[in-house]
Parts: C-alpha cells; sequence; structure tokens
C-alpha cells in the first residue's frame, strides 16, 4: 500500500495523522493484505464448498424455550413492553 492511499484512507476518515502514524498504518496494511495473499492462494476444496451451500452439513432450525423471561431482568416492563424514560421533549 502506498503512502498515497494511505493519506486518502486517513482523509476519508477524517483523520490527521503524523508521517510516524501513516508509517504505521503503512507497515500495518502490507501485513494485512500479505496475509490476504496467502490466503487466497489456499487450495479449496470444491466438495466442501458443495456440501455448505446444498445444506447437507446444515442443521434444521429448531425452536427452543428460553429459560430468560424480559421480567427476569428488566425493572421497565409494564404490560409485556418495556417502558424506558422519555428522551424526546
Amino acid at each position: 500500500m502506498t503512502r498515497i492511499n494511505i493519506e486518502k484512507i486517513a482523509k476519508l476518515a477524517n483523520l490527521d495523522l503524523t508521517e510516524e502514524e501513516k508509517h504505521t498504518f503503512q507497515t500495518q496494511f502490507d501485513a494485512i493484505l500479505d496475509h490476504v495473499e496467502v490466503l487466497s492462494k489456499a487450495p479449496v476444496d470444491p466438495s466442501a464448498q458443495e456440501e455448505i451451500h446444498t445444506g447437507s452439513r446444515l442443521r434444521d432450525d429448531q425452536a427452543i424455550p428460553s429459560p430468560v423471561t424480559p421480567e427476569s431482568f428488566s425493572p421497565y416492563l409494564e404490560n409485556h413492553h418495556f417502558k424506558v424514560p422519555r428522551v424526546i421533549e
């Protein structure tokens, strides 16, 4: 990543970076991009991807009742609704 890219990102994020911070971010971004490049070259088993997309490895959704109820943790419950202090005048 070039210094120009770092300055563009900093400008978009509305950050005033010192030269030292620009150098630090450039080093960090370069390390991240190096890791992404290594990961992109990793072999992928196509059959594993197919199993994920066909759903053969996914379980069916099941509704399970929760042991936690709103009444057990909120003092602001009134008639099954949460009552909170008014914030807009």
